[in-house]
């Protein structure tokens, strides 16, 4: 049975899983449309993934950082948004890779996911907030 909790603004959740076989699927929900996905098998690398908004100008930042001990080969792919072909990469171990995107096209929002075959995966989505006037996500009627 999924765990479900919510969380007040300004404050912490703690909470243990068990991991079975080393794995774990996790999905997280916020307001205006925030998304995140956790997924990993035993097996997948120890990436680290950093996403940050550019609030001035309504783009993103994506860092991918490789603490494992071997390459790893990465996938990132718009699912929402044309945001060109799936981009792929190699980032050595201790090196980080980093890609930018201005979400203009999509009035700030951003839905997409990076991966390592089908061991691991992280989707983020939502919209970047600018204080400018918004409208609601365009994909949403898409069904994605």
């Amino acid at each position: 049975m999924p765990k479900r909790y919510t969380v007040e603004a300004g404050k912490l959740l703690d909470d243990d899983w068990v991991l079975k076989d080393g794995g774990y699927d996790l999905e997280v929900y916020g307001p205006n449309g925030f998304f995140r996905k956790f997924f990993a098998t035993g097996e997948a690398p120890d990436l680290e993934i950093l996403l940050t908004g550019n609030y001035k100008k309504g783009g993103i930042r994506v860092e991918v950082f490789n603490r494992s001990a071997d390459d790893a080969g990465i996938s990132i792919t718009s699912n929402a948004y044309d945001y060109g072909s799936p981009l792929a990469a190699t980032i050595v171990p201790g090196k980080t890779f980093r890609k930018d995107w201005m979400l203009a096209n999509s009035s700030n929002w951003y839905d997409f996911s990076v991966t390592v075959g089908d061991d691991f995966v992280r989707r983020f989505a939502g919209r970047v907030e600018t204080s400018k006037d918004s409208i609601s996500d365009p994909a949403m009627a898409t069904g994605i």
